[in-house]
């Protein structure tokens, strides 16, 4: 029987709407916010947690491939290590892997990239 790892993730409460607060049916949301409202940092812990207790496949876009490694080692890595998570991060191939979940981190610069892979 598998147990369900605790982990350490705050969020603020706007992220909490954002990345949780979904009504039934909705697919999309539109958030209206500043540059400082915490929506990198609050997208990278909601992608460890969708991926921790999920199998899923997600798509992590940016504008410049320059920024992947930088929100990696930012914003994915000291979450994963402080909460002694098991995973693998390329950063060839600009992917994190936690379990059977895969997350592709890919951006403009390349938007070919982006097609035929069946993201949630």
């Amino acid at each position: 029987m598998s147990q369900v790892q605790k982990i350490r993730i705050e969020y603020s409460e706007i992220q909490e709407k954002v990345f949780f607060d979904w009504p039934k049916g909705i697919k999309y949301k539109t958030w209206r916010k500043g540059r400082r409202a915490g929506a990198t940092k609050g997208a990278a812990h909601a992608f460890i947690e969708l991926m921790l207790f999920n199998d899923v496949t997600l798509l992590w876009g940016d504008t410049i491939n320059s920024n992947i490694s930088r929100y990696f080692e930012r914003y994915f890595e000291p979450v994963l290590k402080s909460n002694a998570i098991d995973y693998y991060w390329s950063d060839r191939d600009k992917q994190l892997i936690i379990g059977k979940s895969i997350c592709d981190f890919r951006s403009c610069d390349n938007p070919e990239t982006w097609e035929g892979f069946g993201y949630h």
